[in-house]
């Protein structure tokens, strides 16, 4: 029923999926299939489109901030990228409830040119990385899609104290 009002309102029906080692659930967009799961990392992909959407998750060494890790994935990006061109850069990024840095780029992968949007924030001693890619011709259609799965990772979901 819940889908059905969804569908109705015209809204993409999404599934929470919590972010391991943390608080956070990323509300993964309707239609996008799970790709990969290997603990650290989460990825999915929109069949018949070269749109997808990736969740990593890293233990930082203590007094990590939010800067520094940001900074450290941006250099470890331009280290290891091919052709990597950043096209917006911030930080302290406000989506949703929560400070995010964004990083947009495009950059090679064998003859493919993608462009990407990376999101990093950190919860306590982990690091959270969002990543939404596609094409340039189509990734500006994508955008709204990847900044509200983004926007819902913000929420955390209830977590009871142990007995």
């Amino acid at each position: 029923a819940a889908l059905a009002l969804a569908a109705a309102a015209g809204v993409a029906a999404e599934r929470q999926v919590p972010l391991p080692g943390t608080t956070l659930v990323l509300s993964v967009p309707d239609g996008f299939e799970d790709r990969a799961d290997t603990g650290a990392t989460l990825a999915w992909q929109r069949p018949g489109s070269n749109a997808g959407l990736a969740a990593t998750v890293t233990e930082l060494k203590p007094g990590t901030g939010p800067a520094a890790f940001a900074k450290e994935r941006l250099d470890e990006l331009l280290a290891l990228g091919t052709g990597v061109t950043v096209i917006e850069h911030r930080f302290a990024y406000q989506v949703g409830v929560r400070t995010w840095s964004l990083v947009r780029y495009r950059m090679r992968i064998g003859q493919t040119l993608w462009e990407q949007a990376l999101w990093l924030t950190v919860e306590d001693d982990h690091g959270v990385c969002i990543a939404g890619s596609a094409d340039p011709a189509s990734f500006a259609r994508w955008l709204p899609l990847f900044e509200r799965a983004v926007a819902g990772a913000g929420l955390s979901r209830p977590v009871l104290a142990p007995r």
